[in-house]
């Protein structure tokens, strides 16, 4: 009898050593389901909270929906152009951009299942400019419009140092940029014609970057002025006389992006009238104003024409520079020398472009 109790006793301690391994990895198991669940979704917050952050300052909020939400009040779904696929975490977010002292939505094409609600021509240009602030907004953060047959984005060239640079003629870009080339004319901050022609030219990349630019806005009935592009190195230095200051003239003994042809002057018009979107403050306005921090700018209308434009610019391998709402540098320009070539030596080196 007694040798059957530990034998009794035996399997029983047996048997719950085994369901306590096996329990144990129920739960291990669970557990790292769940901090998998976690980290994406720590993942995808963080991303949707710089989201919400980089929209603060222009008065709007990103307003996010749950599946059940998306429905509308009579059972129809919105626009599937809400939906944005985290290609990250393979999740889908119905979103859209709100303004944060109302809290109603911004007029879109998007969550417009029709054109009832557009009542005039502005309307339809402002709803089509939120709705690509909103792609862009995401797309930057790896979110993309479910729609879109590719979420590619562009990436960096990697090339090494050019051993040939080719000049593009900006004018022969389609499609057609305006240009306003202000240091042509005296109506510039040196008061005086310092570019014998109104011409403008970029190296080659930055020139097929712009293009990509310019055929993207005119999907929304936008286009680019363009106000000065590659500049002389003997220019430069008559600006440095004027404005010694690196804040809005960079120093000629290191050279400017724009000696490089690396970088663009520009603002946005619209299409149909030419007319430019106002923006924080006129060209080449040295004070701080012309910062793309800066806090008072006069409507949101402004804020968000300013923040179209950056994004647009960032996404085809441009950088904003920080005190001219302007001022777009190409990815790589560091790779370029800086040069000091008259325009007629710049034109001869310029190549057609498709």
């Amino acid at each position: 009898m007694k040798r059957f109790k530990n034998f009794f006793s035996l399997m029983l301690i047996s048997n719950l050593f085994v369901f306590q391994v096996t329990l144990n990895a129920l739960f291990t198991q669970k557990s790292a389901h769940q901090q998998l669940r976690y980290k994406y979704y720590l993942e995808k917050n963080y991303k949707l909270n710089n989201i919400q952050q980089e929209l603060k300052p222009l008065g709007l909020y990103l307003d996010i929906r749950s599946g059940r939400e998306y429905l509308e009040p009579n059972g129809k779904s919105y626009n599937i152009l809400h939906l944005f696929f985290d290609k990250d975490n393979e999740t889908t977010n119905f979103v859209r951009l709100a303004d944060i002292t109302t809290k109603k939505p911004l007029p879109s094409l998007i969550s417009s299942p029709s054109l009832k609600d557009i009542k005039n021509i502005e309307t339809l240009h402002n709803a089509q400019k939120n709705d690509k602030l909103l792609e862009l907004i995401m797309g930057k953060y790896d979110f993309f419009p479910m729609t879109k047959k590719s979420h590619a984005l562009n990436k960096e060239s990697t090339k090494g140092t050019p051993t040939q640079i080719a000049f593009v003629d900006l004018e022969k870009l389609s499609p057609k940029v305006e240009l306003d080339i202000k240091y042509a004319t005296d109506n510039n901050f040196v008061k005086q014609k310092v570019y014998p022609c109104a011409k403008c030219y970029l190296v080659e990349p930055a020139a097929l970057s712009l293009t990509e630019v310019a055929k993207e806005l005119k999907e929304i009935n936008l286009g680019l002025k363009v106000f000065d592009g590659l500049r002389p190195l003997s220019v430069q230095k008559k600006f440095w006389e004027v404005c010694p200051d690196e804040r809005y003239v960079a120093n000629p003994a290191k050279g400017s992006r724009h000696n490089r042809g690396m970088a663009v002057d520009l603002t946005l018009i619209d299409l149909d009238t030419k007319q430019e979107l106002t923006m924080p403050s006129g060209y080449d306005d040295m004070s701080q104003r012309a910062h793309r921090s800066y806090e008072a700018m006069p409507s949101q209308e402004v804020k968000i024409n300013c923040k179209l434009l950056e994004l647009i610019m960032e996404k085809h391998n441009f950088v904003g520079f920080q005190t001219e709402w302007w001022h777009f540098d190409h990815k790589g320009w560091e790779q370029y020398p800086v040069l000091d070539l008259t325009f007629d030596q710049i034109a001869q080196q310029a190549i057609p472009v498709a």
